[in-house]
């Protein structure tokens, strides 16, 4: 939205989601690639490496860039989700294993 009207945000404090990911480190800040956009942050990275899922407030500039105001980085986010999917896929199992689809009716039945 910032970089589509870059006049009507300059100098006012955004956030930014957990989607966003750090694309490269750079010696006074990195860039942060976002719902298809790429965007320089000025700011410390602190503990951010490449790739890694961000959220953070921050100032838009119209020339384009982010000025860092508050930076959290979500360690271990891609762990987090893949471990969330073992239980659906659990659940997914047993219902199969007790029940199978009849196509005709479009339903589920017991096996017996």
């Amino acid at each position: 939205m910032c970089l589509k009207d870059p006049l009507r945000y300059d100098g006012q404090e955004i956030g930014v989601g957990t989607e966003a990911t750090v694309v490269e480190i750079l010696p006074d800040g990195f860039l942060l690639h976002e719902m298809g956009q790429t965007i320089r942050v000025e700011g410390d990275p602190q503990n951010a490496l490449q790739g890694d899922f961000v959220r953070m407030r921050a100032v838009f500039h119209k020339q384009g860039y982010l000025e860092l105001k508050h930076l959290y980085v979500a360690k271990g986010r891609r762990l987090k989700i893949l471990i969330s999917i073992v239980p659906a896929l659990l659940i997914l199992f047993f219902v199969l294993r007790a029940y199978r689809f009849d196509w005709k009716r479009l339903l589920f039945i017991e096996r017996i």
